[in-house]
């Protein structure tokens, strides 16, 4: 969680660069996005320097047909610091910005990022490389006139990142402040494309539950949430659950994969690139994606911009779609050059390759997670064809897809990726589910009949709020049948998904309103969601029965240089420099409870600040009334009342004075020890006047001020332990609330079910009905039978109305809803509602019976 005050930070950077101009909010992310990777960008070549690799501020240009080295020092975050100014930025950081992928490349080489360098005659490369290219027209687009802004900006980040140099924490907290950043976005994009909500993500990928070493891929990656969530999730997986925190939306902080670190090969595959492939057609979302992935610990992230739906580029087809800035101008050059020697025409079309092909290589990804955009459609002389169905058998309609629907289309690619065994979980529009036009149907039957569909989760309608009100479920499927046996099936054959798992949510994290507001600590179906699921083929909990974490507050805080000076003899503060602690990690007196931590610091400190106030106004006082010589007089209560002001004023002086031990930006524990050392002021003054107005006499004692003046401080550095942010924290583990539910969420529909025939007899007649003592159908009865007709329409009266297969396949959740009696609000018993639509069906039935006498 970041600190409320690193926040308020991010939205003084967003509108500073509104009122420059920059009022398009994927514009203005972009570059504010820059200006976090440029800092970030100097504590990344510290590491890769220490490492062994060139720094990426060292490089080489050709100058009058010579190689020199040159030294891009200018561009680093510390000279741009000093250089405030666009023009620099402009016309010096930016350019080298362009060819960053060159400099980062200059290094050690992954061997997957090799192997598809070689494939397109590049050399080997530092695990980005120039194939995507993808900061080669990134520009900064500020005023040169607004430099204010600029440096205003410049000031506001460093105030934001003072530990960059450290790798994990400026990971964490700039990771954070960037997935800030972009919840602020609240446009959709083009093709209904839009930011889906993190805490939808994280249940996805812990549904689905990657482990290291298991290649994920997002063939619409957006700003790359589902790779950088895996990760997160990885680790966390592989982190000791006593330094685990959780927030109470599932944000998880600390999860450093403490348990990989004896296997330092595995530790290191986590964080390699190869295992995050995110593509996407939009060049800006995948320049911040990749970003995305850097600011979170990964170096070679495999963020591309490419058609996940286009046909590979090739040198045999002129049509090809160009699906890269790089590529477009590749195949102009190559046009341009036939007229080349034999041996640079090999080469040529050697680069006229797809170099990203490797990267949709079918069967080889191990999880696919996605929210792929939909209501739009695609140019279906675009698509790589041989991935989908076809439109028809013969005709033009064998060279077409079956549909040009994004939302269809992107399903069966998934599939295509994954290999067998690999799991995906996808958010599909509820038209997926059940719509009736051929493709639905077909991929629905396909998923069912030949992979294993795990789950449909069915989200409420206001999740993607503000961007749209559309319905959607989570989609969960397995890949079970290869892909040269695909489309194989027979209605013979039993299909491989037996039973699909239902959950309805109905309630999560925030509103279902446009406003999205934090429903903190309140019943989230999420939560329940995920321990059923987890449950489904074994269930220890009974229908009715519900899981929840369990929420508490702490208090956290940044163990910054200012921290370590006033408690610099706190060794456990120093341990936790640079981090985020809890107080009662700091201090271990403490309670966890930020309520209960005040009350027992109030409760030592109160009295002592009472004794001390005490001291020093009656002192004061007593000068006062000395000076005053004033016996009992009209005017002996106007000299109280000015004696003890100035006394109180003295007092509040001393402990104002120990301003600099509390936090400057939360300002949370000056506030208590304000209120604390106010109210010990004015109880005192209240007594004393009472004592003065009844003539009796103040005890005044000397006091050493210097010493009183430093206690009072180590009372003031009491209350700065408070001093902090709270963060609304879940349990690991969730707590099952028996029968809390008036309704089940989850059911189970059955995909095949032969209805029961009693009349049936086998052709011998030593057989009759068509089921077993056990309800199982029998062989004869199947081999009787032909569930389908020539044409491929299911036969009448076969199957259970209520099977998936007997409603063409339909996935829709509200289908399969069992029916409660008890949610139905009535005077009248079930049974009474129950005859009177049987009467209602005879009143119908027979003015039916009317109709067609009259029509005939």
């Amino acid at each position: 969680m970041l600190a409320p005050h690193i926040k308020r930070n991010v939205d003084k950077l967003w509108n500073l660069f509104w009122s420059a101009g920059i009022t398009n909010p994927l514009v203005a992310v972009e570059q504010i996005t820059y200006l976090l990777f440029l800092k970030r960008l100097e504590a990344i070549d510290h590491e890769r320097v220490s490492k062994g690799s060139p720094s990426i501020y060292k490089g080489t240009e050709v100058q009058d047909g010579k190689e020199v080295e040159v030294d891009y020092s200018q561009c680093r975050w510390s000279y741009i610091e000093q250089d405030k100014t666009p023009q620099h930025l402009i016309d010096v950081v930016f350019p080298w910005l362009r060819n960053l992928e060159k400099h980062l490349a200059a290094g050690q080489t992954s061997e997957k990022e090799a192997e598809l360098s070689q494939d397109v005659g590049e050399a080997p490369e530092d695990g980005i490389n120039v194939i995507g290219n993808r900061m080669s027209d990134a520009y900064f687009q500020l005023d040169p006139n607004k430099g204010a802004i600029l440096q205003q900006a410049i000031d506001l980040i460093n105030q934001l990142f003072a530990h960059v140099d450290d790798q994990s924490s400026s990971t964490d907290v700039m990771g954070d402040t960037f997935e800030y950043l972009l919840s602020e976005i609240a446009t959709a994009g083009k093709n209904g494309q839009f930011r889906t909500p993190r805490h939808i993500i994280r249940c996805m990928v812990q549904m689905l539950d990657p482990e290291p070493g298991e290649r994920i891929i997002d063939p619409a990656a957006g700003t790359a949430g589902f790779l950088f969530s895996s990760l997160t999730h990885i680790l966390a997986r592989h982190t000791t659950s006593e330094l685990l925190r959780v927030e109470w939306d599932g944000t998880v902080h600390r999860a450093d994969g403490d348990q990989l670190v004896a296997t330092p090969e595995t530790y290191e595959a986590v964080f390699d690139g190869q295992y995050y492939v995110g593509l996407d057609n939009d060049r800006t979302m995948v320049r911040i994606g990749w970003m995305n992935m850097i600011l979170h610990g990964v170096e070679s992230p495999y963020i591309y911009q490419r058609d996940s739906l286009g046909k590979p580029l090739n040198s045999n087809d002129s049509e090809a779609h160009n699906d890269t800035y790089e590529l477009q101008n590749e195949r102009t050059n190559q046009n341009e050059r036939t007229n080349q020697n034999e041996n640079a025409g090999e080469k040529n079309a050697k680069q006229k390759q797809d170099p990203l092909k490797k990267l949709l290589k079918s069967e080889s990804y191990n999880v696919v997670l996605a929210n792929p955009p939909f209501t739009g459609r695609v140019d279906t002389n675009s698509l790589d064809i041989t991935l989908f169905p076809r439109a028809g058998n013969k005709g033009i309609k064998a060279k077409q897809a079956i549909t040009n629907k994004s939302e269809l289309l992107f399903v069966w690619r998934m599939l295509d990726l994954l290999t067998v065994g690999g799991r995906c979980a996808v958010i599909v529009p509820e038209g997926v589910l059940f719509g009736n036009t051929d493709a639905h149907v077909r991929l629905r039957r396909e998923l069912l009949t030949e992979h294993r569909v795990e789950a449909v989760i069915s989200l409420p309608a206001g999740v993607f709020q503000p961007y749209t009100g559309v319905k959607t479920s989570i989609l969960v499927f397995q890949k079970e049948t290869p892909k040269d046996e695909r489309r194989q099936w027979k209605p013979l054959d039993q299909p491989r998904t037996d039973k699909v798992w239902f959950y309805e949510v109905e309630e999560e994290a925030y509103s279902l309103d446009a406003k999205r507001n934090e429903r903190r600590g309140q019943d989230n179906d999420l939560w329940d969601m995920l321990e059923k699921y987890q449950q489904r083929h074994n269930p220890e909990y009974e229908e009715l029965d519900y899981f929840q974490p369990d929420y508490w507050t702490e208090r956290w805080r940044m163990v910054d240089d200012e921290t370590l000076k006033i408690f610099s003899d706190n060794q456990e503060v120093v341990n936790w420099k640079d981090r985020v602690a809890a107080i009662h990690e700091l201090f271990a007196e403490l309670p966890r409870d930020p309520e209960e931590a005040y009350e027992q610091i109030h409760d030592e400190q109160q009295p002592k600040l009472e004794a001390f106030a005490q001291a020093i106004v009656s002192k004061v006082v007593s000068e006062e009334l000395n000076k005053s010589k004033s016996s009992k007089s009209s005017n002996f209560e106007t000299v109280i009342d000015k004696a003890l002001k100035k006394a109180a004023a003295s007092f509040r002086r001393m402990c104002e004075s120990h301003k600099e031990l509390f936090d400057t930006e939360e300002k949370v524990a000056y506030q208590l020890f304000q209120k604390a050392y106010r109210n010990a002021s004015d109880s005192i003054t209240r007594i004393l006047k009472e004592q003065l107005l009844s003539n009796e006499s103040v005890e005044a004692e000397d006091f050493d001020e210097t010493k009183v003046v430093e206690e009072i401080g180590e009372i003031a550095r009491q209350y700065a332990r408070l001093d902090g942010y709270d963060a609304m924290l879940q349990s690991l583990q969730y707590i099952k609330y028996q029968a809390k539910l008036k309704e089940a969420k989850h059911w189970v529909a059955l995909v095949r079910v032969y209805a029961e025939d009693p009349d049936w007899e086998s052709e011998d007649g030593k057989i009759k009905g068509s089921h077993d003592d056990q309800g199982s159908p029998r062989l004869e009865y199947l081999a009787d039978i032909n569930l389908y007709d020539k044409k491929g329409n299911l036969n009448d009266d076969l199957l259970d109305p209520d099977c998936i297969e007997s409603r063409a396949w339909n996935l829709s959740s509200g289908q399969y809803k069992p029916f409660n009696f008890e949610s139905i609000i009535s005077d009248k018993s079930v049974s009474e509602i129950l005859r009177n639509l049987k009467s209602r069906e005879a009143q119908l039935m027979e003015g039916l019976d009317r109709l067609l006498g009259m029509v005939d």
